[in-house]
């Protein structure tokens, strides 16, 4: 590697470390490490905050099988693939599994008796993140959380399903991560961690609720939050920013957990002695990779660590779960450089290794139950995508697939939308067919949705679409045969797709489509690896393919837009880095005979990734794209030159990531904007409303609204393509209503 690229990778890393910060944790076990938690009535819920197992709390069947349905304006098209997430496998008393599971947003449960087969069964739409437990009665228990934020409880007490309302997040506030336990009489604990740095604690006995504050301190590296309830009915929570807080009820205490340096994750057991075992990764600073696995363990007022494992340089980290058997033994299941599963057990104060699978697991999302001195797993196998259960009794693993996982990527599927003359919709979208992937074209007719294959393609195609005048789509993406990413595009044409190769370009990179009046193509996307890249515009407009460099500044670009002006000059938006600290910054390209001008620019650092364009009915041009700012905050910038003059507007912040925006105009002229709001989950739509933007949320179920990509028909009917929850949606929304 040459020495400029070492030297740029270099300082932007140092930079990024200095925007982040350093995790506020402590590093030591003395006495000023103990964290004063105010008891007063302030931090805890009053009597309107406690909220009663009354009939308003829970639903019948019927109530039920209503909630299995989502919005009859959001369809699915492609994909949706079983997920599992956190704590969603128990095994009850009768030796019967339960493993939870997402499927495009259905919240499924997967159950088996002692030597039975394995069945699944359909609780809850619009639901995310399951977890599940089963009391000594044999009462399972499910939390999770649903549309925009709210957490619910299913459980079976009285034979059917009931569903009762947890916790909801206040106003201006998320739930950023959320755990449970059952307690040794059966009682349900929920802890929850909110963005603003709340830590409530939910408690569920004899049918009432009982809600509490039990922390309040912001970090924004804090990602997640685990629960363990000991004997005495004692609640012990880490948060992974290695804060460790115990108590009940109105009393709680919070100290920073000692050598928890950076822990990124964490997990947390008891021991039979009630001693919390908090398991971290071993980091030496915030880059390098996960080395192995800690084991911090109170005892009394002293903290002391233990290696379970190490290797150094593991390139697969945080893929582990630890839990406490029947005899109080925790027991730590873990994923190796080799992509095995491994399972260790603390005994007699030390860490001994229990067994290894005998192939490689490419799992995610593991979670484990340990009974009877048998460990319980339930992973997605990420190679295979499908979701997986396994038993492990001394050396001998067995292995389940319980359902086919997603054929689609939510980050790299990137669907394009478009309208035919009548009135039908076309989605183009990458996708993982049979380990394959490959470009797919979905179709909505009257039979319902259509699906055929566009061209081969692999990890990195970017891709990009648009109607020819006789509504068939051509689609433009890159694809490395070999020698590097090339440009190409395919026509369908006589209900064939014809392929040609345009470019033979290095690297890949961001690649947008335009179809003049005429049908020729205008293509734009870069050229170039990360430290040396070409804006490259192609067009066939001359009778055969020709390329250009448009800029040849560029480190980096992520995506850009293209069209041509009321001149039938083609402009292109796009996001680039030229300096050694890898800072974004947006430009306005226009070619004005053989030169490329700029027409605007946004100076602000890390201004204009994934950028929208549009050109409305009187020549005017419209762009929307991202800013991002310090600790993962983002803007969502709009600029037109509607006014003679260039006006920049601040559309929406803060944003807790990637926006995505997707630009559109309808019948008068108006502007519509539809982006992520990631930190929230969901699409959302805003549009000018006088001197100040309006909003809605298009769909608000958690971890949806990827990429979307949007059009408004002559009806002001909205079309939204976007993808979530491992699966390729469609949303249709009248905004004359």
């Amino acid at each position: 590697m040459e020495k400029s690229v070492i030297l740029k990778i270099f300082l932007s890393l140092c930079l990024i470390v200095f925007l982040l910060g350093a995790c506020d944790c402590g590093d030591d076990d003395d006495d000023d490490d103990h964290i004063p938690v105010d008891d007063d009535d302030d931090d805890t819920a009053d009597d309107d905050d406690t909220t009663d197992d009354d009939d308003d709390d829970t639903v019948d069947d019927d109530m039920l099988d209503d909630d299995t349905v989502g919005p009859e304006n959001i369809e699915l098209v492609d994909g949706g693939g079983i997920a599992g997430y956190g704590r969603n496998i128990a095994v009850a008393p009768d030796g019967t599994r339960y493993v939870t599971a997402i499927n495009a947003r259905d919240l499924w449960l997967f159950s088996a008796a002692s030597g039975k087969s394995w069945e699944k069964t359909k609780l809850s739409w619009g639901a995310s993140l399951p977890l599940v437990g089963v009391n000594a009665a044999g009462v399972t228990t499910i939390v999770f959380r649903e549309l925009e934020g709210p957490l619910f409880l299913l459980h079976n007490e009285q034979g059917d399903w009931e569903k009762e309302f947890v916790f909801a997040a206040e106003d201006n506030e998320d739930i950023v991560d959320y755990d449970f336990a059952l307690d040794a009489q059966g009682n349900v604990w929920v802890g929850v961690y909110t963005d603003t740095g709340r830590v409530i604690v939910a408690v569920r006995e004899d049918g009432q609720w009982q809600t509490h504050q039990a922390y309040d301190h912001y970090d924004y590296e804090t990602r997640g939050i685990r629960l363990a309830v000991d004997d005495q009915g004692i609640a012990h929570m880490v948060i992974d920013c290695g804060v460790y807080l115990t108590g009940a009820g109105e009393s709680w205490s919070a100290e920073y957990v000692p050598y928890a340096l950076f822990p990124r994750y964490v997990d947390l057991a008891l021991d039979d002695a009630g001693r919390p075992h908090i398991v971290s990764e071993m980091t030496y600073g915030y880059f390098t990779y996960v080395t192995g696995w800690w084991d911090i363990v109170k005892d009394g007022d002293q903290w002391t660590r233990d290696q379970v494992w190490a290797e150094w340089n593991v390139t697969v980290p945080w893929v582990f779960a630890v839990d406490s058997g029947d005899d109080g033994n925790p027991v730590l299941a873990l994923k190796d450089s080799a992509y095995r599963l491994r399972t260790y057990e603390y005994d007699g104060g030390e860490w001994a290794l229990g067994s290894i699978s005998d192939d490689a697991i490419h799992a995610k999302n593991l979670a484990l139950d340990v009974v009877a001195d048998e460990v319980h797993l339930s992973y997605n196998d990420n190679e295979a995508k499908s979701l997986n259960y396994a038993m492990v009794d001394g050396d001998n693993w067995t292995e389940t697939t319980l359902d086919s996982m997603a054929i689609l990527d939510d980050e790299r599927a990137r669907p394009t939308i478009l309208l035919d003359d009548g009135g039908d919709v076309h989605l183009i979208y990458l996708c993982l067919d049979e380990q394959k992937y490959s470009l797919r074209h979905a179709y909505r007719t009257a039979k319902g949705w259509m699906i055929e294959h566009v061209a081969d393609a692999d990890l990195h195609s970017s891709h990009a679409a648009a109607l020819d005048a006789s509504g068939n789509p051509v689609v433009a993406f890159m694809r490395d045969d070999g020698d590097g990413y090339d440009f190409w595009i395919t026509r369908k044409v006589s209900d064939v797709w014809i392929e040609e190769r345009i470019y033979e370009g290095d690297y890949y990179r961001g690649v947008n489509l335009h179809l003049d009046a005429l049908g020729h193509a205008h293509l734009c996307g870069c050229d170039g690896d990360y430290s040396n890249g070409d804006l490259i515009y192609l067009t066939d407009a001359g009778g055969e393919w020709a390329a250009e460099i448009v800029d040849a500044d560029i480190d980096y670009t992520e995506t850009c837009d293209i069209l041509l002006d009321a001149e039938g000059a083609p402009v292109i938006a796009y996001g680039k880095s030229t300096d050694l600290l890898l800072r974004w910054q947006f430009y306005l390209v226009r070619k004005q005979g053989e030169a490329w001008t700029t027409i605007f620019d946004d100076p602000t650092y890390y201004a204009g990734e994934k950028p929208s364009l549009l050109l409305d009915a009187d020549g005017y041009l419209h762009a929307a794209y991202e800013v991002w700012l310090a600790h993962d905050k983002f803007r969502l910038r709009y600029t037109t030159d509607r006014s003679g003059e260039w006006a920049t507007i601040l559309v929406d912040e803060p944003l807790a990531n990637v926006a995505q925006p997707s630009l559109a105009l309808d019948g008068e002229g108006q502007v519509h904007v539809v982006y992520l709001n990631f930190g929230k989950g969901n699409l959302k739509h805003a549009w000018p409303d006088g001197d100040a933007w309006a909003y809605e949320i298009l769909d608000p179920v958690g971890a949806v609204g990827w990429h979307p990509s949007a059009l408004i028909d002559g009806d002001g009917v909205l079309h939204v393509g976007y993808t979530g929850h491992q699966a390729l949606w469609y949303l249709h929304q009248d905004l004359n209503d």
